[in-house]
């Protein structure tokens, strides 16, 4: 049961632990609550009788418990107190060593009177009693219980050795329920296009990546297409016309390949070595385009001295088993252009995944009935309040600024705008935990550690701690699985799309 509600805690964006006992503290007022720690013996712990608990369903996911505390338990709340009094007591009493064992009414007189000593035996049943009552009545409590009785009718009340009744409100983990079976959820998808023509071209690539040069026979003249292996200088023009310095480090060299193709170089470059043989020597002027790399080239004019050493014919290969092959032993013609497929189009299958999945939870929550608890609420909306001031920091907010920006005021703004979608957020969280428990989904170990392994680094940056990290990196893992299994199990009609969509 721990580790289920843990998981469908992480499950409703709950980076907290949902379930955890420990975390029981009344909120009482601070003389009651105000105290050093003390090394005693648990209260509850050596008494036979157990306290008397009633549960009242509450709204929003809450209960009420009215706990009856037995009498031998508040005899023995009260002289606990008398004896950290005594024990605690920063005076001594006259008469009396310290520690020693002082009659009631004169300990009465030395610490202000009875309000005091009941104070301490409230906080006494409050930590150790009501924790049991909690404890005992198997509510799956996911957030601080508070304490409803006023304390000063409580201080009235209390009498040692007569029992008294406590009440106390806490918000429980939600029942959820679907009104239909998530089983067959009826939905249409936006598919995004499959990118063929990207497809097309990736193949091409491909295959130009593995041409053949042919030598070409003497007197050969350069064709689109071709290779032309060359010695090249660049010369920068001045503006009365003559020839300035040469360029060094702009496409110069000796030996260089240039493709035949238009768009492969400088405008002109191509059209200039189109239609020569090798062996020849030309001069091609040229214009550096505005929107070359480099700004400061932009416009400026030049002349290439090219000498063309040789021609060669480029062969581009088809895809047939033999091109398969040397690519890799066991691949195949289908195999590559398979996998090429898959590479260029997965960003379109995974935004119509995404699409698929918007709309699968949209219909799991049109059949989800649950009620939110409050703490669940506020704490998602501190979650998301804390990581916009985060964001804000970042677009160049002095931390003077982000200060200013974080009160109460700003926070019940924030709270009123991101309820409706903070409920959903948290609704859809129990209702896929729900699912995962019923379908019996469970994360594997390993990926999940692989998984926190490859975020680790990222998370501290984040403030994340590993326990946050795997909560969330564990809830995220097993929504996927409940989405899959729901697409699985779902009529999905896939509708088609542009690109722009």
């Amino acid at each position: 049961m721990l580790v289920n509600q843990r998981r469908c805690a992480a499950m409703a964006a709950i980076l907290f632990s949902a379930w955890n006992a420990q975390a029981f503290i009344p909120r009482l007022p601070a003389n009651l609550y105000q105290r050093q720690q003390h090394s005693k013996l648990s209260l509850y712990s050596t008494l036979s009788e157990n306290v008397q608990t009633t549960v009242e369903a509450r709204a929003n996911s809450s209960v009420a418990l009215f706990v009856t505390v037995p009498g031998t338990l508040t005899r023995k709340a009260y002289d606990q107190a008398c004896k950290r009094m005594i024990e605690e007591s920063k005076t001594s009493i006259p008469g009396f060593r310290k520690g020693q064992r002082v009659p009631e009414q004169v300990l009465l007189n030395a610490v202000g009177g009875p309000q005091v000593i009941i104070n301490e035996a409230l906080d006494i049943l409050c930590e150790d009693a009501l924790k049991k009552a909690i404890d005992e009545s198997d509510v799956k409590a996911v957030g601080q219980a508070s304490l409803v009785s006023h304390p000063e009718t409580l201080i009235a009340a209390f009498k040692p050795g007569e029992p008294i009744v406590m009440e106390l409100t806490v918000d429980v983990y939600p029942e959820v329920e679907f009104t239909g079976p998530y089983a067959g959820l009826k939905v249409q998808v936006d598919r995004i296009p499959l990118e063929n023509e990207k497809v097309k071209q990736a193949l091409e690539s491909l295959r130009k990546k593995r041409v053949r040069l042919v030598d070409t026979a003497p007197g050969y003249e350069g064709k689109l297409g071709d290779s032309a292996i060359v010695n090249m200088q660049a010369f920068q023009m001045l503006s009365d016309g003559t020839r300035g310095p040469e360029m060094r480090n702009i496409a110069a060299g000796e030996g260089v390949e240039v493709v035949l193709e238009e768009g492969r170089f400088l405008p002109g470059v191509v059209e200039g070595l189109v239609g020569k043989p090798a062996g020849c020597k030309v001069v091609i002027p040229v214009t550096f385009p505005e929107n070359i790399r480099d700004p400061q080239l932009a416009g400026i004019k030049a002349e290439f001295e090219v000498e063309i050493l040789e021609l060669k014919n480029r062969i581009v290969p088809e895809i047939d088993e033999q091109f398969a092959k040397e690519i890799r032993p066991d691949l195949t013609p289908e195999g590559i252009k398979q996998e090429v497929v898959d590479a260029v189009n997965a960003d379109a299958e995974e935004r119509t995944k995404m699409n698929r999945n918007k709309a699968l939870e949209e219909a799991l929550l049109a059949i989800t009935r649950a009620e939110i608890p409050e703490c669940w609420i506020v704490e998602e909306t501190r979650r998301k309040f804390a990581l916009m001031m985060q964001e804000v920091s970042t677009q160049g907010k002095s931390e003077e600024e982000v200060k200013k920006m974080i009160t109460k005021e700003n926070f019940e703004k924030y709270r009123e705008i991101a309820y409706p979608q903070t409920v959903k957020t948290l609704m859809l969280g129990v209702a896929t935990a729900k699912v995962a428990e019923d379908e019996g989904l469970q994360v594997d170990p390993l990926e999940l550690q692989d998984q926190i392994d490859l975020r680790k680094l990222e998370a501290e940056r984040q403030g994340l701690d590993e326990k946050a990290l795997r909560d969330q990196l564990e809830a995220k893992l097993l929504a996927d699985m409940v989405l899959d299994r729901l697409a699985d199990q779902a009529d999905i009609t896939y509708v088609d799309v542009s690109d722009d969509a």
